[in-house]
């Protein structure tokens, strides 16, 4: 029975399918620098970054059921250029995040070219709670 891990809009991170091994999530904060003469600079709060999650995994390609185009499906959801719902497998709703990086590697070749093992990493930003950002 597949488990799934997270879920990106209608694309299904599961341990049967594309598998993340590695999640990084980055949090930021602005603060501008004022110079001053013969003192340390004076800080001031300007905001906070959209938060960022890296994804890292592995599809084995050669899997019943997988397929090579697991791969393929995540690009398709970044080329849609619409916010997506993140939702984790525990159901926690994570809100909307997008695309912005994808990034696969192929090795393992069998004749025709074909990989046997494809790794990805998937960057997503936060856009919003909700698709009005507010």
């Amino acid at each position: 029975m597949p488990s799934t891990l997270l879920k990106l809009g209608s694309f299904k991170f599961s341990t049967n399918t594309a598998a993340f091994d590695r999640m990084a999530k980055k949090h930021s904060w602005r603060w501008a620098a004022q110079a001053r003469f013969g003192n340390n600079d004076l800080l001031q709060y300007t905001g906070k970054d959209a938060a960022t999650i890296s994804l890292s995994g592995i599809v084995a390609t050669h899997r019943a059921g997988v397929g090579i185009g697991r791969i393929d499906e995540l690009v398709a959801v970044g080329n849609l250029a619409v916010p997506q719902l993140l939702v984790a497998g525990t159901g926690e709703v994570m809100g909307y995040w997008v695309v912005t990086n994808a990034e696969e590697v192929g090795t393992r070749f069998v004749a025709g070219g074909a990989a046997r093992r494809q790794a990805f990493t998937l960057e997503l930003t936060f856009y919003g709670a909700n698709l009005h950002n507010a």
